[in-house]
């Protein structure tokens, strides 16, 4: 099979970063310099483009409800460069015309929610606390964004 073909089929599936890319065409053992070629290709024709991937990479991820910092720690796993990331967020951004860290802080308290009941203006009890805690640590949130969060229904 041809390496545009095979790129073009890995492609399709879902979006995907030029290293995770050059990294699947090497499994199927193509050539490096036929590998660099074809990715130059898909760049050139708008098939393979870093910036786009981490825009639509950051939608999904907050929709998951992940924070900042985990999404950059996993778009750079994916081969994604720093200032690829940087355009994403401000493509993101842009694009919803909202700020990536209140939406982080949105989700932080959605996410809290589900682990927090309570009635009217009572305190709620440690151990939901403690639950909801671990959760956003998962998530990557910040302890100052935990703090923030957890000091509302405290």
């Amino acid at each position: 099979m041809e390496i545009m073909e095979v790129a073009a089929r890995h492609l399709a599936t879902r979006p995907r970063s030029t290293v995770e890319l050059e990294n699947y065409l090497r499994k199927k053992e193509f050539h490096e310099v036929d590998i660099k070629d074809a990715v130059r290709k898909l760049t050139e024709n708008g098939y393979l483009n870093d910036s786009e991937y981490a825009r639509t990479y950051i939608r999904y991820a907050l929709g998951k409800r992940k924070s900042l910092f985990r999404i950059k720690y996993e778009l750079k796993e994916k081969g994604v460069s720093q200032e690829n990331i940087e355009n994403g967020i401000y493509m993101f951004e842009d694009e919803t015309d909202s700020d990536i860290r209140e939406i982080e802080y949105e989700n932080a308290l959605a996410e809290t929610a589900r682990y927090i009941k309570t009635q009217g203006d009572e305190p709620a009890e440690k151990k939901q606390l403690d639950k909801a805690a671990r959760r956003l640590n998962s998530l990557g949130y910040s302890a100052s964004v935990i703090s923030s969060v957890l000091g509302r229904y405290r």
